[in-house]
């Protein structure tokens, strides 16, 4: 007996193969693109959020630090000045109480330090720079109270608090900083016990006195 079926007839599930691997490729391409504008979305309210923080921040005299890790060969095609995607800011630096300051229209003054109320209204702004790795707020007006104004910081690396009327109370509100790998406390009232205590949270910290 011989068979009615066709040659032709028979290579007919071929391209039902053909259909389920196009629906699974397009599938992982449809996955793909929703994760990379999922991720361009969020580190572009990330970026809009650093730049009005760090207005914010830039009254007179505060110094702010962009660092820009764009790869070098992204570099080579989108130019020196990087892309937004890879650029946050690092550094804030407060100025010290009386420093002296020009102004570009000119004239000058002298600056009233941070104090704990003045660090307070800078608690949400410093939050949202999401890699903030080193502050400045050397020989300010800070107590003790102000220091929980800096325990959101979650990576803040470097801490510089030198001439500030701290003692081991306000040294105790920084154990929540879980990336802080060295303090300045020259001119402070901390002691060796203070230093102690927050050494026992982060064993590792190196201690400026």
């Amino acid at each position: 007996m011989t068979s009615d079926v066709s040659f032709d007839e028979q290579r007919k599930p071929a391209p039902r193969r053909w259909l389920r691997f196009g629906l699974r490729t397009l599938l992982v391409l449809v996955t793909g693109c929703a994760a990379l504008f999922a991720f361009w979305s969020s580190e572009s309210r990330r970026y809009a959020r650093e730049q009005a923080a760090a207005a914010e921040i830039a009254d007179e005299g505060v110094a702010v630090q962009w660092r820009d890790d764009t790869p070098a060969w992204l570099r080579r095609v989108v130019g020196q000045d990087g892309l937004w995607l890879f650029k946050s800011v690092a550094r804030v630096s407060f100025p010290p109480d009386g420093a002296h300051i020009h102004f570009p229209g000119g004239g000058s003054a002298f600056l009233v330090g941070l104090d704990d109320a003045g660090l307070a209204k800078k608690r949400s702004p410093l939050e949202h720079l999401s890699n903030l790795a080193e502050l400045n707020l050397s020989d300010n007006k800070l107590t003790d109270a102000g220091m929980v104004h800096l325990s959101g910081l979650a990576r803040l690396e470097v801490l510089d608090l030198s001439y500030n009327d701290v003692t081991d109370k306000g040294l105790a509100a920084l154990v929540s900083l879980p990336s802080l790998q060295r303090i300045n406390l020259r001119g402070t009232r901390v002691t060796d016990n203070g230093i102690s205590e927050l050494r026992r949270h982060r064993p590792t910290l190196a201690v400026d006195r």
